[in-house]
């Protein structure tokens, strides 16, 4: 998935989960790039956080780069990933969700 961030908004991709990488590049506009999941088609929206290491970068980006992530493996169709643009003035973001290539 890849999507361009030019006003406060999210996108919505179908996720099998498993591990992801979010990467970014443009003008932030002081915003925050976040990924959200949801069990339940869309209904109720997480923050997905990293857990396994505290030294790992914050599953966010306030600035061009990229973050890997991992999520529960599920073939459940309900399973979804939203990426969010908020606090955002002036952006303008290319953004891309991809598999995670080690």
């Amino acid at each position: 998935m890849t999507h361009n961030f030019t006003t406060n908004s999210e996108v919505e991709l179908k996720w099998r989960g498993g591990e992801g990488q979010l990467a970014a590049q443009g003008t932030f506009g002081g915003g925050t790039l976040s990924i959200n999941f949801s069990t339940d088609d869309g209904s109720t929206w997480t923050l997905l956080k990293k857990v396994e290491d505290a030294s790992e970068p914050s599953p966010t980006l306030t600035e061009a780069g990229a973050f890997a992530f991992k999520s529960m493996r599920t073939d459940a169709s309900s399973y979804r990933l939203q990426v969010a643009l908020t606090g955002a003035t002036g952006a303008n973001i290319t953004a891309r969700v991809g598999d995670h290539v080690s």
